[in-house]
């Protein structure tokens, strides 16, 4: 599609200042930092849904900052696709483009099965503990129910351990954001109640990391099913929500 044709697909009415939710700026944390957080989660969180225009004056106020920081942030979420700029027009949330949610996915599902071959069987014992931890509040959050922002956070949480625990923080950076359109969809079906939390998945693959001896071809396989995980959900997305999508 164009990019006439898509400055007119997302064209909307929803303000994304008078729709943002903010969040508790962290100790330190550079202002552009906290904007991009910020901007990132309201995406993620579907509090500025696709199409929704992002004013940087508006924006900055809301957020008692210049608009240099936003500026920066936005800049961020452009390189993550999504966000757009219509030529003349506006600036907007993405739409979602399933090819580029395609290749978010390709780029996790071609890395962490090697991460997690990496580990199988040479868990230290923190380490162990640090996915047990995680696992006992996923378990904890389908007990007792959790809002998606919680959820989210702890299911990346499982997936961020197999990169720090392998000495590969910068490929976590790269793939956050090569797949960001992708994320966004996952959180989409969480957001809208339309998926939950798969604990058994994780809990599958701790196994893993704990026994060893698992064929690379077999946790490939089975990192992509979790990671199709989507498909449970991504038809009835498109049908409810066609606006979201370009």
């Amino acid at each position: 599609m164009s990019s006439e044709g898509i400055a007119h697909r997302i064209e909307t009415s929803i303000d994304a200042a008078s729709c943002m939710h903010l969040l508790e700026r962290e100790p330190k944390e550079q202002a552009a930092d906290w904007c991009y957080r910020v901007l990132l989660h309201n995406i993620q969180m579907l509090y500025m849904p696709p199409g929704a225009i992002l004013r940087e004056p508006d924006l900055a106020s809301r957020l008692d900052v210049s608009r240099t920081p936003v500026h920066e942030a936005i800049k961020r979420l452009i390189e993550a696709h999504l966000v757009y700029v219509a030529p003349k027009r506006a600036t907007f949330v993405s739409l979602i483009d399933m090819e580029v949610h395609a290749q978010g996915r390709f780029a996790r599902t071609a890395v962490e099965p090697l991460l997690i071959a990496q580990l199988q069987g040479r868990l230290t014992p923190e380490q162990r503990a640090d996915f047990a931890t995680n696992i006992e509040h996923q378990e904890l959050m389908a007990r007792q129910g959790a809002n998606p922002r919680e959820v989210v956070a702890v299911d990346d949480q499982f997936h961020h351990l197999l990169y720090t625990h392998t000495g590969n923080e910068l490929v976590w950076q790269a793939n956050r954001m090569v797949s960001a359109q992708f994320d966004r969809v996952r959180y989409m079906g969480l957001v809208l109640g339309y998926e939950r939390l798969m604990v058994g998945e994780h809990d599958f693959i701790l196994d893993i990391l704990e026994t060893g001896d698992v064929p690379v071809i077999d946790i490939y396989d089975m990192v992509d099913a979790h990671l199709k995980g989507y498909r449970r959900f991504i038809d009835r997305l498109m049908v409810d929500h066609p606006e979201y999508f370009v």
